[in-house]
């Protein structure tokens, strides 16, 4: 099953060690992902694109795109690739990726994932404090 969010970019209050910034975040697309690992049993889980528009110094201002994963039993969602508005990748990981290089998603940006995926019907349960549980596969 697939699923495309509702497609508009949001303003989002993030709080980090330097105090609280506001981002504007789209979400592009929510689906349920499987997927076997090479060295692990099948991996199932969430899999989303976010937007971020950030007008930083480090990011020029333009559209941030990052691709991330919810795997079952987790509690965050894992950046698994980050693509700057030019497109170029600045970190690029395959779904679920959990060994090397490991980025987690802002809680703020992943609440409104977990919004999402619970209005679309894709999950049991998701919320920060609680393990993603997904629908009986079958």
């Amino acid at each position: 099953m697939s699923a495309t969010a509702r497609s508009a970019f949001v303003p989002v209050a993030i709080t980090t060690d330097n105090g609280t910034s506001t981002l504007d975040v789209e979400i592009g697309t929510v689906m349920p992902r499987q997927q076997s690992g090479l060295l692990t049993a099948m991996r199932h889980g969430l899999f989303a694109q976010v937007k971020v528009a950030t007008p930083t110094r480090a990011v020029p201002h333009g559209v941030t795109t990052h691709c991330v994963s919810r795997l079952e039993g987790e509690q965050r969602w894992i950046i698994d690739a980050t693509f700057l508005p030019s497109g170029r990748p600045l970190h690029v990981n395959g779904f679920g990726a959990r060994f090397l290089n490991v980025r987690v998603l802002a809680a703020e940006v992943g609440a409104l994932l977990d919004q999402e995926a619970g209005r679309l019907g894709l999950v049991q349960s998701a919320d920060a404090d609680t393990p993603l549980v997904l629908p009986p596969r079958g």
